[in-house]
Order: C-alpha cells, then structure tokens, then sequence
C-alpha cells in the first residue's frame, strides 16, 4: 500500500488542531491562509473522513481529530529526536530536554548540577520538573520528561535506567539536640525520638518501613510530611529525620542541624536515571545523566553504569 502522507500535512493538521483557526495556523506556519486549507482538505479526501467540523467560530476538530492528534504529537517528538541524533553525530550536543527530579536532589544539589550543565552545554534548553515517585513516573510515560531520577525501589518494563550512585541514609536532627550527639543512633534510639517521614506512597518511606519491619523496630512517625523544606525547618525545632547523603549536602549549616551515621538497620539505596523505553535517548539527555553521575558521586559509591531495565 503506498502510504501518501506526509510530514507537511502532520505538521499542518498540529498546527490547525491547536490554535483553532486557519489565519492563526497560517501565521505560526508562516504560509498563506489557502495552503492551510488545502493540506487539510488533502488529508480529509485521501482518507475519506472529516476532521474539523467548519462553523462560524472557527474550525473544531471532531473525536477522530483528538486521537489523530494524539498520534501526532508522538510523530513530532520522533521527528525531533531525530534532528538532534543526527546533529549531535556530528559532535554537537544540543535540543530541549526536561528532567524529574524528587525534593531531596532539587533542594540540596540540583542548582549546582544545572549550573555545571549549562556552562559545558549551552546550547541545550534544559527544564527541570520537581516532584515525588508518582508524579516523575507518570510524566515518564506520558512524554512529558525525558528523563526521572528515582530509587531502585520502582520497576517498570516500560522504562530503562541508568544506575548513578549507592548511598546510605542519614539520621538527621537539630544540632543541639538533647537525645542525639555525635557518633551514632540506631534503629531503636531513634524510633523513639519525634520522627517525620515522607507519606505511604513515597519511595523513600517504603524503603525505610521495609528497613525498619525486616530489623523487628517499631517506627511511628509523628509527623508525615512531603514537602522537605517544611521538614528541615521542623527538624530545627527537635523532630528528627531519616535523608540520603546528597539530600543533606549544602542544608546542614543552612538549618542548623547534623546528619549522624544510622545503623540497625543500616539503610542503603540505588539512586537511578529512568528514561522511556520507547524513546530514543538524545546525545542532550545522555549528557545530562552523566553529569549527574559525575556530580553525585562524592555522595556516595558509584554504581555500575549499565543500561538495562529495572529488575
């Protein structure tokens, strides 16, 4: 069967289906009103179906359309990986690329990781997303980033990760707190402190009730809280906390608090790089991660830089 369509009219159908009118198509295209019209009459009659629905409003595109469009979108996305495989064989790095990444990486190191980025890649546009498992998850399956930093907690067949480092959790409280001093606490000491911890469906918190129940410890949190700069503030007043060492790193001396080594049960996790499995990693996004592994490192061991799916 010869397939007739073609790019333009992707593109010229994109454009129609979002600004809703032929003259504001035209004008993003940068084309004249009818050559619009045509490449959408074109589509209609090679495939003997409508599309828009014509009224005195504009055009309104029909529930063929949305899904059309849909299909679309993910041919554009292609397209422009593409463009910037084949651009960054030639040595250069460059392209849009969106990244999630959870509270505990944006608030500690993450403004020092983009910093290193940009000045090496400058002409990348880079878009940082902060937001818990759940959230980084779901915008990795719908597109919407190219890129998620999670813990080895999650496995999704859809998504390939990148190992960055393996690093252990830290009992975080105020510097002057009564109950903890220099050395170490334990699983036990520090059940029995105020304890916050991120809510249920958090990575984090899965591995620190799993750490806890597999050491026979009892751990009820005072407080459940997602949100880490309401956390470090309470942490100041006397709660007590459980973070990964690159969370911590620059936040001590802003909040006035220590990070003391914890122990039965030691805690340890797999910070990953997670991509779409369906989507063709830039030369942009590949950089990226490498910085990552590069900056977060002094944090901990580095893993094994193998690219695989979860298992």
């Amino acid at each position: 069967m010869l397939i007739t369509l073609d790019l333009r009219q992707i593109r010229y159908f994109t454009a129609l289906f979002e600004e809703g009118s032929i003259t504001r198509a035209a004008e993003r295209l940068h084309v004249v009103q009818p050559a619009v019209s045509m490449q959408i009459r074109k589509l209609e009659a090679e495939y003997g179906l409508t599309l828009f629905d014509r009224t005195s409003q504009g055009v309104l595109p029909n529930d063929i359309a949305r899904d059309f469009y849909k299909i679309c979108l993910r041919v554009m996305e292609d397209i422009e990986t593409a463009h910037h495989f084949l651009v960054g064989a030639n040595g250069r790095v460059m392209g849009d690329i969106a990244v999630g990444v959870p509270p505990t990486l944006s608030l500690g190191t993450m403004a020092r990781i983009v910093r290193r980025y940009c000045e090496k890649f400058p002409e990348v546009k880079l878009r940082i997303l902060e937001g818990y498992s759940s959230s980084i998850v779901s915008w990795l399956e719908s597109g919407e980033i190219d890129i998620g930093v999670l813990t080895n907690e999650y496995s999704e067949a859809k998504l390939f990760s990148r190992p960055l480092i393996e690093e252990e959790l830290f009992a975080v409280t105020a510097r002057n707190h009564p109950k903890i001093q220099a050395g170490a606490v334990n699983g036990r000491e520090f059940a029995a402190l105020d304890v916050i911890l991120p809510s249920e469906p958090n990575l984090l918190r899965r591995l620190i009730d799993t750490a806890f129940a597999e050491a026979g410890v009892t751990l009820k949190p005072a407080l459940e809280i997602d949100s880490l700069a309401t956390v470090l503030e309470l942490v100041r007043d006397g709660y007590a906390t459980l973070l990964p060492g690159h969370a911590i790193a620059g936040l001590l001396d802003r909040f006035d608090l220590q990070a003391v080594p914890f122990c039965d049960p030691v805690i340890r996790r797999k910070l990953i790089a997670c991509y779409n499995s369906q989507k063709l990693l830039s030369k942009a996004a590949e950089a990226f991660i490498n910085t990552l592994r590069e900056d977060l490192a002094q944090y901990g061991k580095a893993a094994d830089d193998t690219a695989a799916p979860p298992a």
